[in-house]
């Protein structure tokens, strides 16, 4: 996929997000900017439950997660499914373990606590920012 078609599907993707549904589009554009691709294998463990303090939120773009809560399967989360809200709001521990399902490599997209929490406070202050932020990063000579 071309760059400007996987910042597009993600763009698609966060707008069916709940928690992110009143976020401008503008935060929408910078957020999926800045959320990066990482390859889970199948059976791997993405999060644990309990287990540090998890910073990092995932949107599933391709492959199955199998989610389970104090050891016990709990549901299936495929393409568009997030988890990892916790993390962006609270900096708590995960409250489920979340792996890619059996014979299911997974992408997510991931971003991090602090880069989140750094669109939401920097657009309360200055919505202007945002604004420049994405035509710099879709601007002229970006594919």
């Amino acid at each position: 996929m071309k760059l400007r078609q996987q910042q597009d599907h993600k763009e698609t993707l966060l707008r069916g997000v709940t928690l992110f549904e009143t976020f401008s589009d503008d935060q929408i554009a910078e957020l999926g900017s800045i959320m990066r691709p990482q390859v889970f294998n199948d059976k791997e463990a993405i999060i644990t439950q309990g287990e540090g303090y998890q910073s990092t939120y995932h949107l599933i773009k391709s492959g199955r997660c199998e989610a389970h809560i104090d050891g016990v399967f709990s549901h299936t989360l495929g393409p568009g499914a997030s988890f990892g809200e916790t993390a962006l709001l609270y900096d708590s521990p995960p409250i489920a373990t979340v792996r890619a399902a059996e014979d299911s490599d997974v992408t997510a997209w991931t971003v991090s606590r602090e880069d989140f929490q750094r669109i939401v406070v920097d657009a309360a202050m200055n919505p202007a920012r945002v604004t420049n932020v994405v035509n710099v990063s879709t601007g002229p000579g970006s594919k």
